[in-house]
């Protein structure tokens, strides 16, 4: 997952840190908030996962599926060790599973 976070951090991660100094410039936020920017990475993680679980079912119909979840997590329920077990209606149990492995993934990074 270490991979999937990195890729995540730098599509989404970065851009809350570009918003978070651009609504401090702008006067819109305190200027404290831009000492520690670990809430505004965290923040846009969440977005891009979020972002990445909704596109599921039309990124996993590409005919070659277009994923980018992390091994880790897929490999515990595809039953033959492939992405495109999930594209198999009678593993609807195991693609569910995966989503709320996926879901759960993505809440860890919600600001406390």
């Amino acid at each position: 997952k270490k991979d999937y976070n990195l890729y995540c951090h730098y599509v989404a991660g970065l851009v809350g840190h570009g918003l978070t100094r651009l609504f401090v410039a702008s006067g819109l936020e305190d200027p404290s908030i831009e000492k520690d920017l670990g809430d505004a990475n965290e923040m846009g993680l969440f977005l891009q996962k979020v972002n990445i679980i909704r596109d599921y079912y039309e990124d996993i119909l590409e005919e070659v599926p277009r994923m980018w979840w992390p091994k880790e997590i897929w490999g515990l329920f595809a039953p033959n060790g492939e992405l495109a077990d999930f594209k198999d209606p009678a593993n609807k149990q195991e693609s569910l599973e995966c989503l709320n492995a996926m879901i759960a993934d993505a809440t860890q990074h919600i600001p406390a």
